[in-house]
């Protein structure tokens, strides 16, 4: 996520300058040769926009992944899939909050942030920029963990870019085994592939019987829709 790639000049400065980290998506990587970024589809800057049509400009400090923007982008595209006013949503690794602001910012009932204790900082920063703390509400949440009462029962789960090391796939696949229990419910999950032990967790989802569908954004993002297999009739 985009707050791990800082250091700590780096995250005290917020000049704005683009970080200089080699950009991982297939791309970049196809022939070889990765580069540095600083437009749109590949932005690594610490401050940056995110323009929502009708809505004032989403302001987030400390940068975003390209997942995290495609994310928010095709759910504004695809609003009538989803019943956002009556919607409690919890985000799995929200790192500096863009997705959650901008579900909140597209009319989600309640929104329900969470990360590692260490990003919380930025992640509330971003909400209070952004004025949304009306219907956002932020958590600490480590993978695998127990989770308590107030995760129960959302509509949406959503994540974006959450595969980044292989030791964490059974953590992650345990917190969306506890947060989605129902066939109501769904997963809205943005994907870059880099490494082909990330198929584990796709593997892992089948076994938990999850059913998915998937949209390619553009040539190296998918985002997926994991829901619960219905219960068949005893």
């Amino acid at each position: 996520r985009a707050c791990h790639m800082m250091g700590p000049a780096a995250v005290s400065s917020w000049d704005g300058r683009a970080l200089r980290q080699l950009c991982e998506c297939q791309t970049c990587l196809r022939d070889g040769h990765s580069s540095s970024h600083n437009d749109r589809s590949h932005d690594q800057s610490l401050e940056q926009q995110f323009i929502l049509d009708g809505h004032d400009p989403i302001q987030i400090r400390g940068g975003s992944t390209k997942c995290a923007r495609s994310l928010s982008r095709w759910i504004e595209q695809h609003l009538d899939q989803f019943n956002l006013k009556d919607s409690d949503v919890v985000e799995v690794g929200s790192g500096t909050g863009l997705v959650g602001i901008v579900l909140a910012r597209l009319g989600a009932r309640s929104v329900l942030s969470t990360d590692q204790e260490p990003v919380l900082d930025i992640l509330n920063d971003n909400i209070e920029l952004n004025n949304s703390r009306n219907n956002i509400t932020v958590a600490p949440l480590y993978w695998g963990d127990e989770l308590p009462s107030s995760f129960s029962d959302k509509n949406i789960v959503v994540g974006s870019d959450l595969i980044f090391a292989k030791e964490n796939i059974p953590l992650l696949l345990r917190t969306f085994d506890m947060l989605v229990k129902s066939s109501s419910q769904q997963i809205l999950f943005a994907h870059i592939d880099r490494f082909a032990w990330e198929a584990e967790f796709f593997k892992g989802m089948q076994e938990l019987g999850f059913d998915e569908e998937s949209v390619i954004i553009d040539d190296d993002i998918k985002v997926f829709q994991f829901r619960r297999k219905p219960k068949s009739p005893e």
